[in-house]
């Protein structure tokens, strides 16, 4: 993966993380279809069956299902390791 490819996915996984689905969904519409495969290649999504691409529509919900925050809530979660406090907005 290239270091492009992996900034972009952090950059939508924290997108998703403090804008919520929606945003996610936005922002994968407004990408073109090479994007996407460069994108689904880097995060470990199929680009193609049998010899042919994907539709683009597979494509965004495949990135979706793998970008998505796990859950949203709407509280500060604290969470203590080795003495140290990470507070993170969910």
């Amino acid at each position: 993966m290239d270091e492009a490819s992996a900034a972009k996915l952090e950059e939508l996984r924290l997108g998703a993380v403090s804008q919520g689905k929606e945003w996610l969904s936005r922002s994968l519409s407004e990408m073109s279809a090479r994007q996407l495969r460069v994108l689904a290649a880097a995060g470990g999504v199929e680009t193609r069956s049998d010899k042919a691409w994907l539709p683009v529509a597979e494509l965004r919900s495949s990135l979706m299902k793998v970008l998505e925050p796990a859950t949203e809530v709407g509280f500060n979660q604290k969470c203590v390791l080795t003495g140290v406090v990470f507070v993170t907005e969910l």
